[in-house]
């Protein structure tokens, strides 16, 4: 089944395929068809649970490759997927989230390479490196394609950079 979703104003999208990249930025309210043809509106934190639920479980191809490798502590550090992340006003989804180390991995398909999107992209970035964040951002054909220089990458970013107080 699915499940079609609308934002308050002219922005529509699905759970599936794959939600659009404009909703990992804090957004309007957020409206589902409920099952007696009503409307839920879902507030922004519900709407974020929601989003990087739908995500996890819609994960691209890339995303399952990384995940593989750095689910159950393989690397030796704790990684959660899809993450909600709540900063102030802003609410971000991210990819892949160590905690131990404040250490956030994006992976980048096509709809990166658009000027609007790398706009958004930056100034996300931005508000997460001034938080304390570390981030490091991948390209999927980049996991796809050569899964070891990633993994050494992330490897040296977790092991030579000092944990937060």
């Amino acid at each position: 089944m699915e499940r079609k979703f609308r934002l308050l104003g002219d922005f529509t999208a699905r759970t599936s395929p794959r939600l659009s990249a404009s909703w990992r930025i804090a957004s309007p309210l957020l409206v589902r068809r409920g099952a007696g043809g009503d409307d839920i509106y879902m507030s922004g934190n519900t709407k974020i649970l929601y989003i990087a639920k739908a995500l996890r479980q819609d994960m691209t191809k890339a995303e399952k490759i990384l995940w593989r490798e750095l689910g159950d502590g393989k690397l030796g550090f704790r990684f959660r997927r899809q993450e909600p992340l709540v900063l102030g006003v802003y609410n971000f989804i991210i990819d892949f989230y160590c905690p131990q180390k404040r250490l956030i991995i994006e992976i980048d398909g096509g709809v990166h390479n658009k000027r609007e999107i790398k706009e958004v992209d930056l100034i996300r970035e931005d508000i997460l490196k001034q938080a304390g964040y570390k981030i490091i951002r991948f390209k999927n054909k980049e996991v796809e394609n050569n899964i070891e220089a990633v993994l050494n990458k992330i490897r040296k970013d977790l092991f030579n950079s000092p944990s937060p107080d």
